[in-house]
């Protein structure tokens, strides 16, 4: 397993990966627009405090990706890393794509000046491996989601 940086070459792939994550989420219920995907594309390739690394095979298939950033506290000119998305395919779960995603996101945050990191699941995809695979990671609980429809 190979963990790349995200290019505008590979945006197709990312809406085939989008849209397994939307489906096998909690959120399924709402819509999805790929032109969203394509608004986060900018992102990513423009802003320095953005990045998304896709994990491959050794044939390229996208096995995959991260997304996240860094920012400021609200309260401090300390920065933190977050997480928007951390998905890996069904089939290659088990295999080392998050364990390889999860530490280059951990190292480019560093080089981004981070001093904390906050990731979280919170589509409901196994929590409970999920949990387990952060507690692996270093990571403590800080808190609770909680969501509710209107």
């Amino acid at each position: 397993m190979k963990v790349v940086r995200y290019s505008k070459a590979d945006f197709a792939e990312m809406v085939m990966l989008g849209l397994a994550m939307h489906a096998e989420s909690d959120q399924a219920r709402f819509s999805f627009i790929p032109e969203k995907l394509r608004a986060l594309s900018v992102v990513l390739l423009e802003n320095p405090d953005w990045v998304c690394f896709l994990a491959r095979t050794s044939d390229m298939r996208l096995a995959g990706a991260f997304v996240g950033g860094v920012s400021e506290f609200f309260f401090s000119d300390d920065r933190y890393a977050f997480d928007v998305i951390l998905y890996v395919y069904p089939e290659f779960r088990g295999s080392t794509a998050a364990a390889r995603l999860l530490a280059t996101a951990i190292e480019w945050a560093k080089t981004r000046g981070a001093v904390q990191l906050r990731f979280g699941a919170a589509t409901g995809i196994n929590p409970d491996v999920a949990r387990r695979f952060y507690r692996g990671f270093g990571f403590e609980e800080a808190g609770t989601l909680y969501t509710r429809d209107l």
